[in-house]
């Protein structure tokens, strides 16, 4: 039996200059951790390898520290006589892989960095032949469908593929540029036992032999949930494939209604700290969080003062522990009877009924739906369910430039 782990973006250098320096630092120091941890996995599983399929770097500033970091674990692999192949990423192309010149002649590190189709005969610990075929991006630019080249498996050993490409069909959760962009079923006409992708940073399987392992350790809000790769087990006649987690900051979002009842600030805080306690759970994690209220408050006005934001996002950090809060609140409005609105004889009230109108009319929803606007793998009930919330966002806007009070003046 053939036993790798699956691993891609792990961008072990980034920034992550939007953040405040002590929140940056964490998640500069959990992204070296992840790594570490699924080296760790691989030494003590005993692995027959670790495929990197692209983005190992996320740009060439790499300090020495990292450096030193990112080689004793290349060593430590090695040493365990682990198979390395990584195939290089449209963010790696840049000189990165220079770091890994040390162990550039070594048998067991295996890079594929240019546009060259490369086939390996491999052998795992069991003693099972395998091959693995491979290639990467030889520029940042990389436009065309390298693995269109790639051979067909023509024996009956297990074959497994790599590469940093973008398939259509595949779930993202914002339109990632396409690079080496490639078909299903063009990986699928290949007959390979197992291909491992990378770019896309959401853990996935296509097909039971085609997956993306997503990225060890969530960037940004948008990459919610569990961060890993995943274990690929293979013989003449099956694929396992196994998600294993190594992340240690965990990014959580979530969406909150202000309930009428919600009106000070004790109030907003015991709702929001209820909401947040439902998605963190109690472990050796961290967590950085989003909340997104909406609905119609009291607390409208409150809530478009940045200083009671940043008050209210301390407090809640402390309360709960958590490593960095942000609060959004561009869906809150004013406590305003909408229906009364829009029954009353007004440029307004005609502007709400055209949106009451343009979000129940199939036949605009079906024109939407066919817009190149969306993520990809959306379904039609998740492309409905964005449009609304959007629908809701204009309305609430309109209200709120629209209708003023007392302390507007």
């Amino acid at each position: 039996m053939v036993r790798v782990l699956h691993l891609s973006d792990l961008h072990l250098n980034t920034g992550f200059g939007s953040k405040k320096q002590s929140v940056r630092e964490s998640l500069k120091e959990a992204l070296l951790n992840a790594f570490e941890k699924s080296v760790h996995y691989a030494v003590a599983n005993r692995l027959d390898a670790i495929i990197i399929a692209g983005d190992l770097f996320d740009n060439d500033n790499i300090n020495f520290h990292m450096e030193k970091r990112i080689l004793k674990n290349i060593q430590s692999i090695l040493d365990s006589d682990i198979d390395i192949f990584y195939s290089t990423g449209n963010h790696d192309p840049m000189g990165t892989t220079n770091i890994l010149n040390a162990y550039k002649s070594h048998p067991r590190l295996h890079i594929f960095e240019s546009d060259e189709i490369v086939r390996k005969s491999m052998q795992s610990k069991d003693g099972t032949s395998y091959e693995v075929v491979g290639c990467g991006h030889k520029s940042k630019g990389e436009k065309r469908n390298l693995i269109k080249k790639f051979p067909f498996k023509n024996n009956r050993l297990p074959w497994i593929g790599i590469a940093h490409a973008s398939v259509p069909s595949a779930r993202t959760v914002s339109e990632k540029e396409s690079y080496m962009p490639t078909a299903l079923s063009d990986i699928e006409s290949l007959d390979y036992d197992y291909f491992a992708l990378g770019h896309i940073h959401i853990r996935q399987k296509l097909t039971q032999k085609v997956a993306y392992s997503g990225n060890i350790q969530g960037l940004s809000i948008k990459e919610t949930g569990n961060k890993g790769g995943y274990l690929v087990e293979l013989d003449m006649s099956s694929t396992n494939v196994t998600p294993v987690d190594f992340h240690e900051i965990e990014w959580v979002y979530t969406e909150l209604e202000i309930t009428p009842e919600t009106t000070n600030f004790e109030s907003l805080s015991i709702l929001m700290t209820r909401s947040i306690m439902e998605k963190v759970a109690i472990n050796e994690k961290s967590y950085i969080c989003r909340v997104a209220l909406k609905g119609r408050s009291s607390l409208y006005k409150e809530l478009k003062e940045s200083s009671n934001i940043r008050f209210l996002e301390e407090d809640l950090c402390n309360e709960l522990g958590v490593l960095d809060l942000e609060i959004k609140t561009d869906a809150v409005t004013r406590n305003i009877d909408i229906e009364e609105l829009k029954r009353e004889a007004t440029v307004l009230s005609y502007a709400l009924r055209q949106l009451e109108f343009c979000s129940e009319s199939e036949a605009l929803m079906e024109r939407l739906y066919a817009l190149p606007i969306f993520p990809r793998g959306m379904t039609e009930n998740e492309k409905k369910k964005l449009i609304i919330t959007k629908y809701e966002k204009v309305q609430n806007e309109i209200v709120n430039r629209m209708v003023r009070n007392d302390y507007d003046y």
